[in-house]
């Protein structure tokens, strides 16, 4: 997996971006914030495809919106399964201690 996260002091919130490499296999992770507690719930936003195979085309960009899922936090821990052969960006607000 390839994690980066960026914070944005303006609005408080991390977006955290994970890409599952593996071709089937999906990798539940927990995701600690060491400098604060999560407030209020995630939102992850997943793309991916059924085919290893499958390229990029603007005339099929449609296929490509993202999922957008609900995420549990507990104050300072998220723990999520990454779907096989995707990226994730999940946003949180941030509470600093």
């Amino acid at each position: 997996m390839d994690v980066t996260s960026v914070y944005s002091k303006e609005s408080g919130n991390i977006f955290i971006n994970v890409i599952n490499r593996h071709q089937d296999k999906a990798i539940t992770a927990d995701i600690l914030n060491t400098s604060g507690t999560f407030s209020g719930k995630a939102q992850a936003s997943i793309v991916n495809s059924d085919s290893l195979k499958d390229q990029f085309s603007f005339d099929k960009q449609s296929q490509y919106t993202p999922v957008v899922k609900e995420v549990s936090a507990d104050n300072n821990k998220i723990t999520y399964s990454f779907p096989p052969h995707s990226f994730t960006q999940i946003k949180i607000t941030i509470k600093k201690n």
